[in-house]
């Protein structure tokens, strides 16, 4: 996968599928197949790959901790032997899917890519949402700080949303910064949606980023913020959840 970056191009967790990236991923993972268990069709799927986007769509998104689907890795020698790799869960309007995977290793391999998406309809929209610190932010003090949400676009990438276009590098001070940009996971496009804070710690500031970015693609129910971040600290605390 990859994403356009004020003009340039730059690396992000999920590479852009190429011959190379096959060839490689096939010697390290010659033995290992993937083993898709999904009967939902959802008109969208948010990906959450690392610690904070997690925990946002366990605070935002998720109605419960009850698994509709998985994703197994399994043994070529031994297919009884499965490792589970990912979980799908409901959102709180039932209309979309949330897929969580187990672990924080951004790399996944391609097999597990590829199940993904046949586990998907075509017309399914995929947004993958991913964190960083801030300090990998490239940016300049803007005039108008409020402006939190700005969107990238280069004369190759126009993604068709209402948000203003971030021109040039932003920053904004003292409030996790949100971008988005269109990205490819393996030939799928996607929406990638970044958000870059000061802390790695899952609480009600260093989660809010995508806040701003999600209010545009999917409508976020009105719920107890405060209650079900306090639920998930207790889940951080006793391994219940993927993290």
């Amino acid at each position: 996968m990859e994403a356009t970056f004020f003009g340039e191009t730059v690396s992000v967790p999920s590479r852009r599928f190429d011959e190379e990236d096959e060839l490689e991923d096939n010697s390290a993972q010659s033995i290992k197949n993937y083993v898709v268990e999904l009967d939902v069709n959802p008109k969208k799927v948010f990906l959450a790959v690392d610690k904070l986007s997690k925990a946002f769509c366990k605070v935002y998104l998720i109605s419960s901790n009850d698994a509709v689907g998985q994703i197994y890795e399994t043994d070529e020698e031994d297919n009884e032997l499965r490792t589970e790799k990912c979980a799908f869960y409901k959102t709180l309007d039932s209309s979309s899917l949330v897929c969580v995977t187990k672990g924080t290793d951004p790399f996944m391999p391609i097999k597990f890519a590829r199940k993904f998406l046949e586990a998907l309809h075509d017309d399914v929209q995929i947004f993958i949402l991913r964190n960083n610190h801030l300090s990998f932010y490239k940016s300049v003090e803007p005039s108008d700080v409020s402006v939190v949400t700005r969107i990238l676009k280069t004369s190759k990438c126009d993604v068709n949303l209402k948000i203003p276009t971030l021109e040039e590098p932003n920053f904004v001070s003292r409030t996790p910064a949100a971008v988005m940009s269109m990205c490819e996971y393996l030939d799928r496009k996607c929406l990638l949606m970044f958000s870059f804070t000061d802390s790695f710690e899952p609480d009600s500031i260093s989660i809010s980023g995508f806040l701003s970015l999600l209010k545009f693609v999917t409508p976020l129910e009105d719920i107890e913020v405060q209650s079900r971040i306090k639920k998930l600290a207790f889940e951080i605390q006793t391994d219940q959840i993927y993290m």
